[in-house]
C-alpha cells in the first residue's frame, strides 16, 4: 500500500510541475564587440537577469505544460559604453511557434529595436514592470515578452493575444512622460513609425485588426493543415496574403506590415514557390506593395 501511495503522489506532483511551467524558453545572450572597460561580470550577471526575467516570469494565468512553452531568442549587442553603468544596445528579439504535425517551425517575431539607452549594475534586478515605471530595461524585456505571448496567442485563436498586446500598452502607459522622447516609447516618430509606441498602436489600431484574424486563418487553417491537405492550406494562406495586402493599403507605412514582412517573408515564399501560377502572380503582386524595398527576393515567384 505505501509503495501504491507514492506512486500515486509521484504522479500527482509530476502532473503539476507539467503544467505550472512559464510560458516563455527564451535563449539570451549579451555581447559586447566594442571591449567595455566595465567589469565582465556585468556582463554575465546582465545576461543571467535577462533570462530569468523572460523564463521564471509567470505571464498569464493559464496553465502551461513545459513542451508548450514559447521558445525565442534574445540577443542584446552592446554598441557603446557611456560609463561604467550606462550603455546603448541594439535589441535582437526573435521568437518561433511549431507547426501542426511537422518539425518546421514557424517564425513569429523578428525585430530589431536600435540604440537603446539603459543602465545596469552588476546583480541590479531586471524585474516585471507592467503598470509601473522601475528603469528602461525592465518595461523595454517586459514589453517584449507580452509582444511575444500575444503574437503567439493570435496565431492560436482569433485575436487571442488581445489581453497580452493591452498588457504591452499597460508598459508603455508606465513610461514617465519625460522619458519617451526619442527612446522608443513616443509616436514622436510620424514619418518611419517604427518603434514599440507603435507596434502596440498597431496591433490594438482596429484598422489591423481583419491583419489579426487572417494572421490565425494563416497559422490555425493554413500552416497547421499543410500536413493533411498542402493545397488547401496553401489556399488559405493565400486568402490571408491578401488581407493583409488590403490592411497595408487601409494602412499605409504601418510597422505591422513591415514586422510581418521581415518575420515572414522567407515562408511566404517557401510555401508559393510550389504554387500554381496564379497563386504566384498574387502573392508577389501583394508582397512587392507590402514588402518594395526587398523586390528582387519575389523574382522566384515570376
Amino acid at each position: 500500500m505505501g509503495k501504491h501511495l507514492t506512486f500515486i503522489l509521484l504522479l500527482i506532483i509530476s502532473a503539476a510541475i507539467t503544467v505550472t511551467a512559464q510560458e516563455l524558453n527564451i535563449d539570451v545572450k549579451v555581447t559586447t564587440p566594442i571591449s567595455p572597460t566595465a567589469d565582465p561580470k556585468l556582463f554575465e550577471t546582465l545576461e543571467k537577469s535577462v533570462a530569468e526575467l523572460f523564463n521564471n516570469t509567470k505571464w498569464t494565468d493559464d496553465e502551461v505544460a513545459s513542451e508548450e512553452r514559447i521558445n525565442g531568442t534574445v540577443r542584446i549587442t552592446i554598441v557603446e559604453e557611456r560609463s561604467s553603468n550606462s550603455f546603448v544596445a541594439d535589441i535582437i528579439v526573435q521568437s518561433e511557434r511549431p507547426v501542426f504535425q511537422a518539425v518546421y517551425v514557424t517564425p513569429m517575431l523578428n525585430y530589431i529595436d536600435k540604440s537603446v539607452s539603459f543602465n545596469y549594475d552588476i546583480n541590479q534586478p531586471i524585474q516585471r514592470s507592467d503598470n509601473v515605471y522601475l528603469d528602461q530595461l525592465s518595461s523595454i524585456l517586459t514589453f517584449y515578452a507580452y509582444a511575444i505571448i500575444a503574437l503567439d496567442y493570435d496565431s492560436f485563436s482569433s485575436l487571442g493575444g488581445e489581453e497580452y498586446w493591452q498588457g504591452a500598452q499597460n508598459v508603455i502607459n508606465a513610461i514617465p512622460s519625460g522619458l519617451t522622447n526619442g527612446t522608443g516609447w513616443d509616436s514622436g516618430a510620424t514619418t518611419v513609425r517604427r518603434n514599440r509606441y507603435w507596434l502596440v498602436e498597431n496591433m490594438l489600431n482596429p484598422k489591423v485588426r481583419p491583419y489579426r484574424q487572417s494572421f490565425y486563418d494563416y497559422h490555425i487553417k493554413g500552416l497547421d493543415t499543410m500536413y493533411e491537405d498542402a493545397d488547401k492550406g496553401r489556399a488559405i494562406m493565400l486568402a490571408a496574403v491578401n488581407v493583409y495586402g488590403e490592411v497595408n493599403s487601409n494602412y499605409n507605412n504601418s510597422m505591422v506590415m513591415r514586422l510581418m514582412a521581415d518575420t515572414k517573408r522567407d515562408e511566404v515564399i517557401e510555401v508559393f514557390q510550389v504554387g500554381d501560377k496564379g497563386q504566384k502572380i498574387k502573392v508577389r503582386s501583394t508582397m512587392l506593395k507590402i514588402d518594395p524595398t526587398q523586390a528582387d527576393r519575389y523574382n522566384v515567384l515570376k
